[in-house]
């Protein structure tokens, strides 16, 4: 069996035939005064390459072309349209790029004119193209936080309304910001909105 002494090199103790077993062949290999052992190694130097949300959108739009997928093809190419737009923006006051608060916001956007498009179509009886914003809706949810239930964005306003000591309609603003900056990609604006000023009412 082998030892190794962490320090100089490899001794292996061999044994010598089976009709000799009390003698033993002793080898000893020195490792390289350039190897250096460390008990605190990192098994991945190099941390693995985050994707941006427009090169994302670039492979989806490929995959979506070969797969002859109308509805996810219009929905990336309409994320693309404002990323390039806003890319423009920032880059006009000297920022390299967008952030991932800037990303998050243009997706939250977007999804905010299919849930109002959704809306106005029912109500008009378009159920067919009210449909078609529902399936463009989940397409962009797939690059948003995962939606909160209506209990847990509940949770959050009642814990923003105890802190804050807001406990009328004067205050919702109080709530309303912080309320905004906490859920924001992970619940509709309207929906904290008609919550908070319900809870305010009383």
């Amino acid at each position: 069996m082998g030892k190794e002494d962490g320090i100089s090199g490899l001794t292996l103790y061999l044994p010598y035939p089976p009709h000799l077993p009390h003698l033993l062949l002793v080898t000893h290999y020195p490792l390289p005064t350039t190897h250096h052992f460390s008990h605190t190694l990192n098994p991945n130097p190099n941390p693995p390459y985050t994707m941006s949300l427009k090169d994302r959108i670039s492979a989806e739009i490929k995959t979506a072309m070969k797969a002859k997928d109308k509805i996810r093809l219009e929905t990336v190419r309409g994320i693309k349209k404002l990323i390039l737009e806003k890319e423009s923006e920032v880059r006009a006051k000297g920022q390299d790029e967008l952030t991932e608060e800037q990303e998050l916001a243009i997706l939250t956007q977007l999804a905010k004119q299919r849930r109002d498009s959704i809306e106005q179509y029912k109500k008009a009886g378009r159920d067919e193209l009210a449909e078609k914003e529902a399936q463009e809706l989940t397409i962009l949810e797939e690059y948003l936080p995962a939606q909160l239930s209506d209990a847990e964005v509940e949770a959050v306003i009642d814990g923003l309304i105890a802190k804050t000591g807001a406990s009328r309609p004067k205050d919702m603003g109080k709530v309303m910001g912080p309320a905004m900056k906490e859920l924001k990609g992970k619940a509709d604006g309207a929906k904290v909105q008609a919550l908070v000023k319900s809870k305010l009412l009383g």
